[in-house]
């Protein structure tokens, strides 16, 4: 009677859309991969081999708790940055924890692609 499948769903696809983009911008993002709200960005050492960049994953991820938005990591290699936000959280504090990835992706990542 909330709609939370379907609030799962736009959250998702607005994750989902801020992680492509920086995906393209970025080399080191491998994969981006999800389901409904719970969304995961995949770092990897190199785009062609996909070998799992577990060091820069932990970097990211604490540098991320440092700009004020709590995550856990996630995957076989611990290369995954998981995105889950709740489904009641508000528009505008989605897209403020969405651009603080990407400051956050800026950041750590640094290379953009060309």
């Amino acid at each position: 009677s909330e709609g939370l499948l379907e609030r799962a769903v736009l959250i998702g696809e607005r994750v989902r859309q801020r992680l492509e983009a920086l995906q393209q911008e970025y080399p080191v993002i491998g994969d981006v991969r999800g389901l409904g709200a719970m969304m995961g960005m995949e770092l990897v050492k190199d785009p062609l081999s996909k070998e799992p960049a577990a060091d820069l994953a932990k970097t990211f991820r604490a540098r991320l708790f440092e700009n004020g938005v709590v995550n856990i990591g996630a995957g076989t290699y611990h290369n995954v940055v998981r995105v889950l936000p709740p489904l009641t959280i508000e528009d505008d504090t989605l897209e403020q924890g969405l651009a603080i990835v990407a400051k956050t992706a800026a950041e750590v990542f640094g290379t953009k692609r060309n």
